[in-house]
């Protein structure tokens, strides 16, 4: 990379993805984590697609609801969600 990437530009919710303990690891917004993972299990209704956070204040939630509940709610930011193999973290 040559050159900083500045997160905060607009007031679109950012977040950090990593899959495989950050073998590969992406920054998204909903539009782009929609574009480039609808057409995997990432956006199935599926029970085994619980993405759950080690602290009790947050309650285990299916991805298309963990991201309707982030976009709105700041306590959400900086805290870790993990499904299989994914890590998902707002972090704008």
């Amino acid at each position: 990379m040559k050159q900083s990437i500045t997160l905060t530009t607009d007031d679109t919710p950012k977040y950090l993805c990593s899959w495989n303990d950050g073998e590969i690891v992406q920054v998204h917004t909903q539009g782009t984590l929609k574009n480039d993972y609808i057409d995997t299990n990432l956006y199935d209704d599926k029970e085994e697609n619980i993405f759950r956070c080690f602290l009790i204040e947050y309650e285990p939630l299916p991805f298309k609801k963990y991201l309707r509940k982030s976009l709105t709610n700041e306590s959400f930011i900086g805290i870790k969600f993990y499904c299989d193999n994914m890590m998902i973290t707002r972090i704008v």
